[in-house]
């Protein structure tokens, strides 16, 4: 399944990126690029093809540039798209093999970059999640304040690990800040709120991290039924 995935989608994924790196996006083409490669995931097995496909690196960032580049309009597509986004990143996080600090980090920001475009759209996936674990043995990856403050709170938590685990790359190249303040509106106000919770400073990021394997896990059994 693995090998099909990869050759079925590699074409599609890369011509994605390809287009999305120009220097002057264009938005038509990719958005037609990236509808192609929507339509294998929006039929019986899609799913499948999004667990199996090695590079979800690659994967996760078509999903972002979907939230990005919008030509649907629909929430409950969006939903889709920063659900498969943020299982593909985490996933990625979780188990690179030969990870290095630095690729760790390009993986933390492109999972900031897709909370800050798909926060929205992750709150009632997480929400759901929240409401049927608070009673289960699900419920020792979460604590009291996650349940009373609700998803909202889980992705700053999210959204915190990821900056502070994009911090190697963003020391090593600090204009990268702006470059993305540049592109996505209200990204440098995002980021630097993120980092203003003080009280995340004290949270174990192994738990936080728990946390979004955990929902991962979720959003992965999901896609397999599909």
């Amino acid at each position: 399944m693995i090998e099909y995935s990869d050759r079925v989608l590699t074409p599609y994924v890369d011509r994605c990126i390809s287009l999305a790196s120009q220097n002057n996006v264009n938005i038509r083409a990719l958005q037609d690029a990236l509808y192609e490669l929507y339509t294998f995931f929006n039929k019986p097995g899609g799913g499948k093809l999004i667990t199996s496909f090695p590079n979800k690196h690659k994967l996760g960032e078509c999903f972002t540039f979907m939230l990005e580049y919008d030509w649907m309009q629909d929430s409950d597509i969006r939903e889709v798209w920063a659900e498969d986004g943020f299982y593909c990143f985490t996933n990625i996080i979780a188990t690179e093999d030969n990870a290095t600090q630095m690729s760790q980090a390009e993986h933390m920001l492109s999972l900031l970059i897709l909370l800050h475009l798909g926060g929205e759209s992750l709150k009632p996936k997480i929400q759901d999640i929240l409401v049927k674990s608070e009673y289960r043995p699900e419920s020792l990856f979460f604590n009291r304040e996650d349940y009373s403050k609700g998803a909202e709170y889980v992705i700053e938590q999210f959204a915190f690990l990821a900056a502070m685990g994009a911090r190697p790359l963003i020391m090593q190249t600090p204009q990268i800040i702006h470059f993305f303040s540049t592109k996505y509106s209200g990204f440098k106000e995002f980021f630097e709120d993120i980092l203003g919770h003080e009280d995340f400073f004290k949270l174990d990021p192994t738990k936080i991290f728990g946390k979004a394997k955990f929902i991962s896990s979720v959003i992965e059994s999901i896609l397999k039924d599909c």
